[in-house]
């Protein structure tokens, strides 16, 4: 009986896999080969029918592209269509079955081909498993590929992966390729100790697993992706003779590999050093580059080392003291310590000259650390004076990209909107259309813009709401009340106006005799620079109309005045990750933002600023986050150029997320760097939350912004280290992130507002001491003896006369001996 999709729409609607097998058994093998065009005809149109109802489609097509498809590029070519890609519900019993009763030659084939179809990076296990079958049953190998590889791991779910490994008929093929592409073995937190199992076995050859370890080691790649491989080389606990032919590779890998790499390096170069097989010569050059890590339980490990190597050849102490000198450029002033320690007890070996060397590489020293080399030493270079480092001026500001000039060109900027809807390429589309449609080019708003109004005027929510209403009213009166140019049109990409262009531009509407749109006037207003010029304050007195006498008034006085509260938001009952789309990350303590108000009614201020500086905050972080919807934080920089205190109060809530939840939004950041006008509360907690972040370039993104903000006098940085006491005291941001990105800062060249920020930080830490409090009171020890300051920090010397030798109690004595040291 001819096949049919009628006769096939019963177990199609059922998912009967086995009833569908009989009726295509049940055909003739030139009935199947007829139907197959009919097969490709319905998986091509995914055509709607009682087999699109079924829980499996892509399972039952499966079985009839196996019974009916005369070649194994046909078959593959079905079911490798997306629709088809869900192998695991192909029933592999049946499709075996259908093979062997048409016998077909090409199964094998067939298993090659879906393997070269598999995900590049994450292959379903029961993607791989059919497969594998069809391989298994043509006695075809699949191809040495990452898909494959990756599959053939991922496959592993319940079974111990060294059983896993035992059974597989590939793993001679296959598992040499999880030592050459990256990240494989990060998927089976077993895959050391299986290989380590069949290695002990026999299964594998230890030399050729060594070997392979070895390579893999060398090649570049994270802690993570080489972490297994570190532990392989551990659990096969090698022997000198065995690690000796790999003395290069293990050389290599001490001073330059990821932390858990090298700390197994280092086991392995010791033991070939108790050996006898590691050239002092070797040792002493891998030793000055390990010396420069930063890792400090590394450099101490081989300054340590070489002090027992300095014990043991005492004919070669000098070249050995020389080399331990390399750590007293070492930031942590522990290493410096015992650095000269270890100096100490071998000098009476070394020679004049190596003396000499000494005391020249212990010229960088500051504060008791230099004094102890002084008189260790002898004579070293005068002590430097308190200097106070300048950090690098802030950015300059870039000026706005040239205007729009023709219809072709603001139609490819609605294009590219649509894939990045910058603040920038918003504000050039507006003057374009202004100054297009004056010109002629444009007789009404494109379907673009007209698309992304809202059919209704929001309300005032955010800043973003400006931009919104701005579009708003440009499509109201482009046509009706057109204007000769925009007012608000930013001269730099900050947002800023410069003050002689925006008087221009109104010389320009009062002499076309139009009226500014009043939007578009009060966010110029809001974005004109402060000037002193005396032209320019007298062209603007000179306009006639209210609004150039309100522009006038605006430009002659200082900015409106606000007052900034610090309002803090607890956790509430929400628990883990419970608030919002994008912060995975702990639990939130509480949270520290700003409400906001004009201090005063001043009659100057546009309703436009009422708005912008009125920020009132909900009781909770959550419903703070259910209340505002999204601003884009270059929309906002961009509306209050001159308000970076606004700017930040209404940041603050995103720029928090980075520290005390899993964002990584950064861009907010150093938008407060290119903005103007007086810190508040809000400018210090940004930056402090932002200093603290979860990930490096938040932190980074932040230092940036410290430089920039602190480059200006007044008592910011020390307001970022009261914010900074009061957020690590219970953990709500962690010190242990907030001290490498101060000592970037002060590397950077603002050591005197580091200052400032760690002392305003240290008195509530003293008290709470929470994780990271001595590299913070070791950060502070390096800049007090860079700047030569002296005084006191409440709270130290209570810390300092604590008894025992915790590294807190010696890093705030060694503090407070920097503080206590003679002037000048």
């Amino acid at each position: 009986m001819p096949l049919t999709w009628a006769g096939l729409a019963r177990p199609f609607s059922h998912t009967d896999s086995a009833a569908l097998t009989a009726l295509l058994l049940g055909a003739t093998e030139r009935e199947r080969l007829a139907f197959a065009a009919e097969i490709e005809r319905r998986i091509r149109a995914d055509d709607e029918g009682p087999w699109a109802r079924s829980t499996s489609p892509a399972g039952l097509f499966g079985l009839t592209v196996i019974a009916c498809m005369p070649t194994a590029a046909r078959a593959a070519a079905l079911l490798t269509r997306r629709s088809m890609r869900d192998w695991g519900r192909i029933r592999v019993d049946l499709f075996l079955e259908i093979a062997r009763a048409r016998e077909l030659p090409w199964i094998g084939d067939l298993g090659v081909r879906l393997c070269g179809r598999l995900p590049a990076r994450n292959p379903a296990p029961l993607d791989w498993e059919f497969a594998e079958a069809l391989l298994i049953e043509g006695g075809a190998e699949p191809p040495v590929t990452e898909p494959v590889v990756r599959g053939w791991l991922a496959a592993v779910r319940f079974a111990p992966l060294a059983g896993y490994f035992r059974a597989s008929p590939w793993l001679d093929l296959l598992l040499p390729s999880a030592f050459e592409i990256d990240g494989l073995s990060g998927l089976e937190t077993d895959f050391p100790y299986a290989v380590a199992q069949l290695t002990a076995e026999g299964r594998l050859d230890r030399a050729t697993i060594l070997a392979a370890t070895a390579d893999r080691l060398t090649r570049p790649g994270t802690a993570a992706a080489l972490r297994p491989f570190a532990r392989l080389h551990d659990a096969l606990s090698p022997v000198p003779a065995e690690t000796a032919p790999h003395l290069p590779v293990h050389a290599r890998l001490l001073p330059e590999a990821p932390s858990p790499v090298a700390a197994m390096a280092r086991g392995v170069l010791q033991a070939l050093d108790d050996d006898g097989r590691l050239p002092l010569e070797t040792l002493l050059e891998i030793s000055a580059a390990t010396l420069a890590r930063p890792e400090k339980t590394l450099v101490r490990a081989q300054i340590d080392w070489l002090d027992r190597v300095a014990r043991r050849e005492p004919d070669r102490a000098g070249e050995i003291l020389e080399t331990v000198a390399v750590a007293l450029a070492h930031p942590s002033l522990d290493l410096q310590e015992r650095s000269l320690e270890v100096i100490a007890v071998h000098l009476g070996t070394a020679g004049p000259e190596t003396v000499t060397r000494l005391a020249e590489a212990a010229g960088g020293l500051t504060g008791t650390v230099r004094a102890v080399a002084g008189a260790l030493l002898g004579p070293v270079l005068a002590e430097p004076a308190g200097v106070v480092a300048t950090p690098p001026a802030g950015p300059r500001a870039v000026p706005m990209p040239p205007p729009i000039g023709s219809a072709a060109e603001l139609a490819e900027e609605l294009t590219a909107l649509a894939h990045a809807a910058t603040a920038v390429r918003w504000e050039r589309i507006m003057a374009s259309l202004v100054t297009l449609h004056r010109t002629g080019e444009l007789s009404g708003l494109p379907d673009e813009v007209g698309r992304l109004l809202p059919p209704e005027l929001p309300r005032f929510n955010v800043p973003a709401d400006v931009l919104t209403w701005r579009l708003a009213e440009l499509s109201a009166r482009l046509t009706g009340s057109p204007v000769p140019v925009l007012l608000a049109t930013p001269t730099d990409v900050s947002g800023s106006i410069g003050a002689g262009t925006l008087v221009e531009r109104m010389e320009r509407l009062e002499e076309a005799g139009r009226d500014p749109w009043p939007v578009d006037f009060e966010q110029a207003l809001l974005r004109v620079a402060h000037t002193g010029d005396a032209t320019v304050l007298a062209r603007a007195a000179a306009l006639g109309s209210p609004e150039g006498e309100r522009l006038a008034g605006w430009l002659g006085r200082e900015r409106v005045e606000t007052i900034g509260a610090r309002l803090e938001q607890p956790a509430g009952h929400y628990g883990y990750d419970a608030w919002t789309p994008i912060d995975t990350g702990p639990e939130l303590i509480r949270r520290v933002v700003v409400t906001m108000a004009p201090r005063r009614d001043d009659p100057r201020l546009p309703l436009l600023g009422r708005l912008l500086f009125t920020i009132g905050r909900r009781p909770t972080a959550r419903e703070d986050y259910l209340s505002f919807h999204h601003c884009p934080p270059d929309v906002l920089a961009m509306t209050l150029p001159h308000d970076r205190e606004a700017v930040a109060a209404w940041a603050l809530p995103e720029i928090a997320a980075l520290a005390d939840r899993d964002s990584r939004d950064d861009t907010a950041l150093p938008l407060l760097g290119d903005c103007s006008g007086p810190p508040g509360p809000a400018v210090a907690l940004a930056l402090a939350y932002g200093l603290g972040a979860r990930h490096q370039p938040g932190r980074a993104a932040a230092v940036d912004t410290y430089l920039a903000v602190t480059a200006e006098t007044g008592p910011l940085p020390a307001v970022v280290g009261a914010e900074l006491g009061d957020l690590c005291a219970d953990g709500t941001v962690k010190l242990t992130r907030v001290v490498p990105a101060l000592a970037d800062a002060h590397a950077a060249g603002a050591s005197a507002a580091v200052w400032e920020t760690v002392t305003g930080a240290l008195p509530p830490l003293l008290k709470a001491t929470p994780r990271g409090l001595p590299d913070l009171l070791e950060l502070a020890t390096r800049v007090a003896s860079e700047l030569g300051r002296r005084g006191e920090v409440p709270g130290l010397d209570a810390v300092a006369g604590r008894g025992g030798g915790a590294r807190l109690t010696r890093e705030a004595k060694r503090l407070q001996a920097t503080l206590a040291g003679p002037l000048g």
